[in-house]
């Protein structure tokens, strides 16, 4: 139905909305992000489709690019929440990895330790 529609007229923004609805409905990441793409360029202004992309990226397992996305979206707007709130938790993550990590050092050099003292 919509393909018809965008067929005739590939810039209806409604169109392109409900295409990239139904394609997020069934959890087609690749063909949402084609029609948010599609959106991005068609309204160029609106940041919503801009954020969009990054989202999709990131549903996508496609990291580096939403990262890529969100830090442009952080640079033109420091205070968007979304964006925002992907930059914490992507801080969070590094903080939480690396204390991770040394937690399992730890815990390997305690083993090794014990081992030790029980020969």
């Amino acid at each position: 139905m919509y393909s018809a529609i965008l067929s005739r007229n590939p810039g209806d923004v409604d169109a392109l909305k409900c295409a990239l609805y139904a394609k997020m409905r069934r959890a087609d990441w690749g063909g949402a992000l084609r029609y948010a793409r599609r959106l991005r360029d068609a309204e160029p202004s609106e940041v919503e489709w801009r954020l969009m992309v990054a989202q999709l990226h990131e549903l996508k397992g496609d990291l580096a690019k939403a990262e890529r996305q969100f830090r442009e979206l952080l640079a033109e707007e420091p205070l968007l929440v979304r964006a925002l709130h992907v930059g914490i938790a992507y801080i969070l993550f590094l903080i939480y990895s690396v204390a991770a990590i040394c937690l399992q050092f730890f815990v390997l050099v305690w083993l090794l330790l014990a081992s030790q003292l029980m020969w």
